[in-house]
């Protein structure tokens, strides 16, 4: 058997973790504008001529390092991109069908409004849904606690759980999530969120339906895709509401997020970073195939996840042991998309969350969108050891996999829809990525992200390597927001750098 629920807007990460406080409100504001761009906007005396001999090396093509790389060419510094694939945007990644419909198989939306640069940008491109077809902004969700209540839970033969069922198991589920808030202070506090809330449900176990365990299983497993983890006792329980939300709801972009990363600077793609030499006479990049790029500063944007695998061996010097651990305690989960359009319309209905299955294991607790982005697509969210598996199989097998699930769910009337296409990402197992998502491990603390953003200085303290993307944001990693923000941090430093030297 298996069990699902349905959305009445979509899957989003607005509402993740304690709603709209005044306290949080107020410390997201100083936030944003300390790591954003406005602490970038520093005084720069060289001239034009003098910024051309300054050498830039940017790694990694993704919306960090594409952002730090025009700011500083358009300044006058002499950039050059450094990126392994063959494409640019990173985690941003978005195709196109027979049509030219965009389909996001990374970033799938822009997190908040005000305050939000990329929301701006985004605007000005045309790139997002018409303005009568957003949601609207009085309809706020982070403070609604009976939004995942209105979910429907589906069994496998197609018949919905007691909705009576489904809105208590809800709201004592965002009981726990305002409870932990509060006893994030408590020495007795356990290690994770996985633990905190089993043990709460355990406190509560008395007063369960029948079908409540299914319905909470479900719920963290919903959790775990908005922490963007594997698991939630990968999660930290004090430092769960790091966080910030700025306001305004998640919008998505039909126009193509592509169109958020616009490099002005030249690329060296299909080029593999393999070690970083660096010191008080610059900046020695080795690639792969004994290539060898000499420059004044890096800016490093690989993901975390390529970062927790090469961070002892990746610079020469080695980074500090503070920095080393920061990196190898912070999060990094794996979520997967998996898109199929086939030919059937499944109208505009409420994605379905599929969880609980006993076959195929890949499709298990994960998210389903039936209808999601367009009529005749379906969209499956994967996370976890079930998202390297599903990243293992041949496409046909995918397919025959989630074209079942769509008869015997009852999703599409029975019957079992041919398909068109299949799309899918492979963050984990490529070693570009190594996943997906940064969040605060249980070994992190309120330094990790912070640390992870420190440049590497000289025996003459000038920093020479600076580090930016969404895991370097310490209150909206995860987001393109912190992505884009810490581009312009990064460029922001290594000009106050340069300014300081000069």
């Amino acid at each position: 058997m298996w069990c699902g629920f349905v959305f009445p807007h979509g899957f989003c990460k607005v509402g993740r973790r304690f709603g709209n406080h005044s306290w949080l409100a107020q410390r997201r504001s100083a936030r944003v504008n300390y790591h954003g761009a406005e602490r970038c906007n520093l005084l720069v005396h060289m001239t034009g001529e003098d910024r051309t001999k300054v050498k830039v090396l940017v790694v990694g093509a993704g919306l960090a390092g594409v952002t730090a790389a025009n700011e500083l060419h358009a300044d006058g510094y002499d950039v050059t991109i450094i990126e392994a694939s063959e494409r640019f945007g990173g985690r941003i990644w978005t195709e196109r069908d027979a049509s030219g419909r965009a389909v996001e198989l990374g970033a799938t939306w822009l997190h908040g409004k005000t305050g939000n640069p990329l929301f701006e940008c985004a605007e000005k491109l045309g790139i997002l849904p018409p303005a009568d077809e957003r949601d609207p902004e009085d309809e706020d969700r982070n403070d609604d606690d009976d939004y995942w209540g209105l979910l429907k839970y589906v069994r496998s033969d197609g018949t919905l759980l007691q909705p009576d069922d489904v809105r208590r198991v809800m709201k004592l589920f965002r009981s726990f999530l305002n409870e932990l808030k509060d006893d994030r202070a408590k020495s007795s506090l356990p290690s994770s969120v996985g633990q905190y809330l089993d043990q709460r449900w355990q406190e509560t176990a008395s007063s369960i339906g029948p079908h409540d365990e299914l319905i909470f299983q479900a719920r963290k497993e919903l959790e775990c895709g908005i922490s963007g983890c594997n698991d939630l006792n990968e999660v930290s329980a004090r430092h769960f509401d790091g966080y910030d939300e700025l306001d305004g709801k998640n919008t998505p972009a039909p126009g193509g997020m592509e169109k958020l990363v616009s490099p002005t600077c030249p690329i060296l793609y299909e080029t593999e970073v393999v070690k970083i030499q660096w010191g008080t006479s610059g900046v020695n990049v080795l690639t792969r195939g004994n290539g060898s790029y000499a420059s004044d500063y890096v800016i490093v944007t690989v993901p975390l996840g390529f970062l927790k695998q090469t961070v002892r061996s990746f610079f020469d010097p080695p980074v500090a042991e503070a920095k080393a651990k920061a990196i190898e305690s912070a999060g990094f989960g794996v979520v997967d998309k998996v898109i199929l359009q086939v030919d059937y319309d499944f109208g505009y209905t409420s994605p379905v969350i599929a969880c609980d299955c006993s076959a195929p294991t890949w499709m298990q607790n994960s998210f389903l969108y039936s209808g999601g982005t367009y009529r005749d697509t379906v969209e499956f969210w994967v996370k976890g050891c079930r998202a390297l598996e599903m990243e293992s199989l041949e496409d046909n097998v995918v397919v025959e996999d989630l074209l079942e699930v769509l008869r015997t769910s009852g999703i599409t009337s029975g019957v079992k829809p041919a398909p068109k296409k299949l799309w899918r990402s492979r963050w984990g197992t490529n070693p570009l990525f190594g996943g997906s998502y940064s969040f605060p491990g249980v070994n992190s603390d309120e330094q990790t992200f912070s640390t992870i953003q420190d440049p590497l200085r000289d025996v003459d303290m000038r920093c020479r390597v600076f580090f930016a993307g969404e895991a370097t944001h310490p209150s909206l990693y995860s987001t393109m927001t912190a992505a884009y923000l810490s581009g312009m941090r990064a460029a922001g430093e290594l000009r106050s750098t340069v300014d300081h030297v000069n």
